[in-house]
């Protein structure tokens, strides 16, 4: 060792230096904050590692959607507790007859768009283009009658054959659907009168059911039970509520 070196140590060591420094307020200081953090720090990574492999509950399929999630995009990866909540028919927000050609109008339904052509005697054949791409097959006289259609969404990729039957006092649907390899489908049922539904979804992932009372258009209230079939802290039982302006 040089010299200059030892003559370093020697005096660091006869002036008390490092106790000098461990006194200094600041040091000490940091020190805790850096023994404190040090703890802290081990207990949360010992509590990573006991977690490592457990699942928690998934909040998209312990809990049913809000309106909003009902009334914009559809999700990405639609669970079966969204498709009981999701049951029913949307109207066409905006419609125009066609000045060009007989018999053709087109319609604002959801985030799609849809070209109708009228056949007669209450039934129609529309071509859908938007968040969704298909077809449409309709048969309506007063409000009673049967839609079928087949549509791809563009977005999430999923594909769906849905027939909706309705008739004075009640309504059902069935929809059968697929999305990477996962597939499905969903019952659902309106009695007019009573003001009540209910809705089944099954796909490979899980099975939900839903039953409701609608006083009101814009009012709900009802229970809900989800089953999943690969974790197990998302099966639970509740009741829910819901009132739109």
């Amino acid at each position: 060792m040089s010299e200059p070196v030892k003559q370093f140590f020697r005096v660091f060591n006869d002036c008390n230096v490092d106790d000098a420094i461990m006194d200094s307020p600041w040091v000490s200081d940091t020190i805790r904050k850096l023994e404190t953090y040090g703890e802290d720090l081990g207990e949360q990574m010992e509590e990573k590692i006991k977690n490592i492999g457990k699942k928690h509950a998934n909040p998209l399929s312990t809990l049913p959607p809000n309106h909003q999630e009902l009334s914009f995009i559809k999700p990405d990866q639609p669970t079966t507790l969204y498709n009981v909540s999701n049951t029913k028919t949307k109207k066409p927000l905006l419609q125009k007859v066609s000045q060009t050609f007989s018999g053709l109008s087109y319609r604002i339904r959801g985030w799609n768009a849809e070209a109708t052509s009228d056949l007669g005697k209450g039934r129609e054949f529309s071509a859908i283009a938007g968040e969704e791409v298909g077809l449409r097959y309709e048969q309506y006289n007063k409000g009673v009658g049967n839609s079928l259609s087949f549509t791809h969404n563009i977005r999430n990729g999923v594909t769906e054959a849905y027939y909706h039957n309705e008739t004075i006092t009640e309504s059902k649907s069935i929809s059968l659907f697929t999305q990477d390899g996962n597939i499905g489908g969903t019952l659902s049922y309106y009695n007019k009168l009573a003001k009540l539904s209910a809705g089944l979804s099954v796909d490979k992932n899980s099975t939900s059911v839903s039953a409701n009372w609608n006083p009101k258009p814009n009012m709900e209230f009802g229970i809900y039970g989800n089953r999943d079939f690969h974790n197990k802290v998302n099966n639970v039982i509740g009741v829910h509520g819901r009132v739109t302006m």
